[in-house]
């Protein structure tokens, strides 16, 4: 959370709001903030799933995903992020971003790589899968 945050407040990392909040913090208490929200439990996005598209996006991640977001995106590193139980909304737009090369994003070039090869069904299973994780 602490290179996100400091991305953001660099400019390095684009944004509707978060970049001009993130300005507002010296990079000491985005430290403080960010060990703060370390310390919460994960609190997974809960919805109605449709079993075919689970099972859609588990074939899918097993395919293109497994690689890098183990652990079915819970695994974290400096790297990759945690997806598992974000919204499905969310994930479903951080992908079409990495398909679509719109903006400047710090993950690898392999992220743009992979989803140029997903459909918008593929897309959303994916995100279905993600959030539906704990």
């Amino acid at each position: 959370m602490t290179r996100v945050m400091l991305e953001y407040k660099q400019g390095k990392r684009s944004a509707t709001i978060m970049n001009r909040i993130a300005k507002g913090y010296k990079e000491y208490e985005l430290r403080k903030i960010s060990r703060y929200f370390s310390r919460k439990p994960w609190g997974s996005f809960s919805g109605t799933e449709k079993t075919a598209m689970l099972e859609r996006g588990r074939a899918l991640h097993r395919k293109h995903c497994a690689e890098c977001h183990e652990d079915f995106g819970r695994h974290i590193d400096q790297d990759v992020p945690r997806i598992a139980g974000q919204t499905p909304r969310y994930l479903y737009m951080q992908m079409a971003l990495y398909r679509d090369g719109v903006e400047n994003l710090p993950q690898p070039s392999e992220m743009a790589d992979k989803m140029a090869l997903l459909d918008e069904t593929d897309m959303k299973a994916l995100a279905q899968l993600y959030s539906s994780i704990d």
